[in-house]
This record gives structure tokens, C-alpha cells and sequence, in this order.
């Protein structure tokens, strides 16, 4: 995902006052909106993500451990965990905590295998297994 670091600054400067509200989400939300919105869509876009049902990876460029998962339409999946990453609705785990902490741009998101939704399962397991996430 690609951001100028005028944009990485004042994000930073954003998140600074998350801890002190009452409720963060609005400012979440103001930086995914102002900040992520485009750079989420044009990474689905050059990706070719859109309406693509099968198995994706995520690393973490810092320390390259990944995450494996599956979707229907990888596209929309990208663009829930980039929101999750930002902070709007952002579920209890290790992936989202990390993205919270260093910013979904410092993870890169590809395509791993195109696949028909009865697959899924089967080969959401072999990949974690080949990768050892």
C-alpha cells in the first residue's frame, strides 16, 4: 500500500489523539476515509482482487511473519482487514493489533491461489502448512 510520508505523519499525529477520547473510532474513521481509502483500492486494483474467490497472504514487512486466509471476493476481504488494521471495528488478534501498532502499509497483500468456494478450506490449510503461519 503505497503512502507519501507526509500522509504517515499525519496519521501518526491523528493517532495520537485516539487514547484520548472516549470513543477513537470517529478519528479511525477519519483516517481511513482521508488517508487509506484510495491506496486500499488502488492496491485491489493492480491486484486484480475484485470478485476473485481464493486464498490470500499477508506479511508483515518488518518481520515478515504472514497470515493465510480465505474469501469469497479477496478484494472486499483486503479492504476489511486495511479498515481492522485502522482501527474501525478492529477484532482481537494478533494480525490487527500489529497493523493497529505499525500501519497497514507496512504489510504487503497478494493473491496466493485462485480457487472455487468447495476448495477453500482444503487449500487454506495446505498453504498455512507450506508457509508455516
Amino acid at each position: 500500500m503505497l503512502l507519501s510520508e507526509t500522509d504517515i505523519a499525519e496519521i501518526s499525529k491523528l493517532k495520537e489523539l485516539i487514547p484520548l477520547l472516549r470513543n477513537g473510532r470517529p478519528v479511525a474513521k477519519a483516517i481511513w476515509e482521508n488517508y487509506y481509502r484510495n491506496a486500499c483500492s488502488d492496491l485491489i486494483i493492480r491486484l486484480n482482487a475484485n470478485n476473485k474467490t481464493g486464498i490470500y497472504k499477508i506479511t508483515n514487512l518488518l518481520n515478515q511473519k504472514s497470515y493465510i486466509g480465505q474469501a469469497v471476493d479477496i478484494g472486499e476481504r483486503f479492504k476489511e482487514h486495511c479498515k481492522a488494521g485502522v482501527g474501525i471495528d478492529t477484532p482481537n488478534s494478533k494480525l490487527y493489533k500489529e497493523m493497529l501498532s505499525i500501519g497497514p502499509e507496512n504489510f504487503s497483500f497478494e493473491i496466493i491461489e485462485e480457487c472455487g468456494r468447495p476448495d477453500l478450506n482444503k487449500n487454506e490449510a495446505y498453504w498455512i502448512k507450506f508457509f508455516d503461519t
